[in-house]
């Protein structure tokens, strides 16, 4: 019972201070400026990790109105003959990154679950079909919320071309959105709360 008090403090003494932060942005920007200014840092900090030749996977979380973001990567090294992966979480605040944190696989259990699991994450269905007014208003409620791209490399086994020919193995980069609700978001929360415990500041060996 105590420990859940504890945790309800600070996690709303942490949303306090967040309030705080973001107010004092717009105290000193404008909506757009903090918009694009969050925009450009995640813009960058992606940049710089599909760069890296050890990141695998790439996930970023931007809130509608710069209330922080998160970007959350993947990263793999060999040790011997065997892959060992991390989780990286950098976040921050428009123009302003916390220092990075890290998981490990080799102490965490939870860094090998969300590479299971990440397989499951489905894409939005196309709907082109006329929508009601109350449907439109629904949709529009759910897309003003919280951004999540997620950017990976893809393999389809097989896949068969305009001229019938069958090729195998056919590899390339992946980039899939989602929003409030959708199956990407339930992945990046159920993933960070697994992670939660796991996080430090050093690095894994390179």
């Amino acid at each position: 019972m105590k420990r859940a008090i504890a945790l309800l403090l600070a996690t709303l003494i942490s949303s306090c201070a967040a309030q705080g932060r973001t107010i004092d942005y717009y105290r000193r920007f404008s909506a757009e400026q903090v918009e694009q200014m969050q925009r450009e840092m995640v813009a960058s900090l992606i940049a710089d990790l599909q760069r890296s030749p050890g990141s695998a996977l790439i996930v970023a979380v931007e809130p509608t109105g710069g209330f922080g973001w998160q970007v959350l990567s993947l990263h793999r090294r060999m040790v011997g003959n065997d892959w060992v992966y991390a989780m990286r979480l950098n976040q921050g605040w428009p123009d302003l990154p916390d220092p990075p944190r890290w998981a490990d696989a080799s102490s965490c259990p939870a860094v090998s679950e969300a590479l299971k699991t990440v397989e499951q994450i489905s894409a939005p269905r196309v709907n082109f079909r006329p929508r009601d007014p109350k449907e439109e208003e629904r949709l529009m409620n759910t897309f003003d919320g919280t951004s999540y791209r997620l950017f990976a490399y893809g393999r389809t086994p097989y896949i068969r071309d305009a001229e019938g020919w069958l090729w195998e193995d056919v590899s390339g980069p992946v980039e899939l959105k989602g929003a409030n609700g959708s199956s990407l978001e339930r992945w990046t929360k159920e993933t960070l709360t697994a992670l939660a415990p796991c996080w430090t500041s050093e690095g894994p060996p390179t």
